[in-house]
């Protein structure tokens, strides 16, 4: 269910570009 760490560390090192990507970054981080 959890996205893998590689894709979540590539998510968050890439600037946020839209909202939902912003939004969907800080939920990650907070699971």
């Amino acid at each position: 269910m959890f996205p893998s760490t590689d894709h979540v560390a590539s998510v968050i090192s890439q600037p946020p570009r839209t909202g939902a990507k912003s939004l969907t970054a800080r939920l990650i981080v907070k699971l």
